[in-house]
């Protein structure tokens, strides 16, 4: 039974499909969460600076107007030391000079922030900046109005860090829930497909059995479809063997009348002529002598065999003028034995199962050096039973006794088909044919006592 790599099982296949439905799952509901606790964490934060800023700028118009910067001064402090995440707070006028700074150092000092360096502006002109080589710090600018006339504005700078920490805390747990029901997952996925792979490997192992011809009868695992499938499968084996029985007595019954049939034609066609009685039958045994010798399978000279004795099956279409005439043919006699062989594969194509058959009647009078008929094909090119036959055929023809020629003794048949080995005949064949008749003495016998 061939092994299977655990890499291409159906167990492996669901594992890997539910696996990786899991991690995009998984993957996507992280991708989403990230996002939408970015979004919150920044609206927060934003919100809550716009307000701190705006309380401010509700205030600071009056203190400024009296002309008490220490009361601003004191309100951006409170401000920076009640809120962790606020890195400084400052007031200015409408030249945005500075009048007070969380850092006193910068009071005087001009802001020189572009609109157009703001990530986001509100209808009532507050602007947020994202400071410059420091990714988690923004600048809030609200400004400050009094009867309806800008005076100054509030600018809080705020670091979003204390809230990503709150976030990345929040995103280990959800990695831990994660990891924890993928192992789950994992351990529902295998027992679920063993669960679903158990009965098709027996399934498998039926199938396996029942194609090198062993009946045998699978275990059924559950009463569920692959349950009823399992027991399908066993009624369906126990039909079949059956089936197989009959069809196999049909079958040989049906082989035997064939070979008969074929085996009577050979015998019509052969008796014809009295000289060439018995030779489709003396080619096909020399024929199959090869194969064996080459190492064919049984099949392979059953199929040789049956082929040999069609070979001159095209000679039918012959008038018995041209095949029983003792003197020279005519060219167009000539012509019409050669085309015996092109006859042969017309009659043999006919009928589907004996189409296999074509190749060796057609082309069992080609010659090895590309002189041959009906096609001139060389080398080869010339199909292996077709070659075969024609050793076989010429063989048999030069040890018989024809009207018109006297018979080859063996020695002499074989001398001839060594001096055209290479020419008319594939000179492999004939050596192999050579050491098959020295090593087989009943069939030389039998040759060496027609000669």
């Amino acid at each position: 039974m061939m092994k299977i790599s655990f890499l291409t099982t159906l167990r492996f296949k669901i594992t890997l499909f539910i696996t990786t439905l899991l991690l995009v799952t998984a993957t996507l509901f992280t991708l989403l969460t990230v996002q939408t606790m970015n979004r919150q964490v920044m609206n927060s934060l934003m919100k809550r600076a716009e307000a701190l800023s705006k309380s401010i700028a509700a205030v600071a118009p009056y203190s400024i107007l009296a002309g008490d910067l220490l009361a601003i001064d004191n309100i951006s402090w409170r401000v920076k030391e009640a809120n962790e995440d606020i890195q400084y707070a400052a007031v200015t006028n409408s030249r945005f000079e500075i009048l007070t700074h969380t850092d006193m150092s910068k009071i005087g000092q001009v802001f020189s922030r572009s609109v157009a360096d703001a990530i986001t502006e509100t209808k009532d002109g507050t602007r947020i900046y994202q400071i410059k080589d420091e990714a988690d710090s923004f600048e809030i600018q609200a400004p400050m109005t009094f009867n309806n006339k800008q005076i100054g504005n509030v600018i809080i700078g705020i670091n979003r860090s204390s809230l990503l920490d709150a976030r990345s805390e929040t995103l280990k747990r959800i990695g831990v829930g994660m990891a924890v029901t993928m192992l789950l997952g994992l351990g529902c996925i295998l027992v679920l497909s063993s669960f679903i792979t158990k009965p098709i490997k027996e399934l498998s192992r039926g199938v396996n059995e029942l194609k090198v011809g062993r009946r045998t009868k699978l275990n059924i695992f559950s009463h569920d479809e692959l349950g009823n499938l399992t027991k399908s499968f066993n009624q369906m084996t126990d039909l079949t063997t059956r089936q197989q029985e009959r069809l196999h007595s049909y079958a040989q019954e049906l082989e035997d009348s064939y070979v008969s049939t074929v085996k009577v034609l050979t015998a019509a066609i052969d008796a014809r002529d009295p000289y060439t009685l018995g030779h489709s039958t003396r080619v096909a045994k020399l024929a199959v002598r090869i194969g064996k010798a080459i190492g064919f399978s049984r099949q392979e000279l059953e199929d040789l065999e049956i082929a040999s004795l069609f070979h001159d099956v095209g000679k039918l279409k012959m008038p018995d003028y041209i095949l029983l005439k003792n003197g020279p043919l005519d060219p167009e006699e000539h012509r019409q034995i050669l085309a015996h062989c092109e006859y042969g594969a017309a009659i043999l194509g006919r009928a589907s199962s004996l189409q296999k058959y074509i190749p060796a009647v057609r082309h069992h009078h080609e010659w090895f050096n590309g002189e041959g008929y009906p096609d001139g094909l060389r080398g080869d090119d010339v199909p292996l039973h077709a070659a075969i036959i024609a050793i076989a055929d010429a063989f048999d023809a030069m040890t018989s006794v024809r009207p018109y020629k006297k018979s080859f003794c063996q020695d002499d048949a074989l001398q001839e088909l060594t001096r055209c080995s290479g020419r008319q005949f594939n000179p492999w064949l004939v050596e192999v044919f050579q050491q098959a008749l020295a090593s087989d003495p009943v069939l030389a016998e039998q040759f060496s006592s027609r000669g």
